[in-house]
């Protein structure tokens, strides 16, 4: 019997004699799987905070451009609206202007040419004195 115990030590080890040592052996890989565990978590975590944090500032990102585009629109709004009031406002002129012209004498477009030309010289005048300064 003790001949079986001896070749059975001297193929299997002091495992087989020894449960306290393959009860350690297991314990501190059970350890060490933790501990790895717990280390892939913390890098996991960490990527996560990253991600979170990346994430955040893209959300500012986005929501600036939509402000500056709300603004930008508002703008070309408020400039669409100006220039249909203005044209409205030059086919009235223009319209006048023909009316004046199918009823009118010569003097009263020699009339108008000159206070034109005027108006012209008075606002030529106010820009050059403006540049010159």
């Amino acid at each position: 019997m003790k001949r079986n115990q001896a070749a059975r030590s001297a193929l299997f080890g002091s495992h087989m004699n020894d449960n306290r040592s393959a009860q350690n052996h297991y314990n501190g890989g059970q350890m060490m799987q933790e501990t790895s565990r717990d280390a892939m978590e913390n890098l996991v975590n960490e990527d996560i905070s990253e991600l979170r944090a990346g994430v955040e500032h893209i959300r500012h990102i986005s929501i600036a451009i939509d402000d500056h585009l709300n603004t930008e629109k508002k703008t070309m709004d408020q400039m669409m609206n100006d220039m249909n009031d203005l044209d409205k406002g030059l086919q009235g002129a223009i319209k006048k202007i023909k009316k004046l012209a199918k009823f009118s004498s010569s003097s009263h477009m020699c009339i108008m040419c000159v206070f034109v030309m005027f108006v012209f010289l008075i606002v030529y005048w106010m820009i050059k004195l403006s540049f010159s300064k």
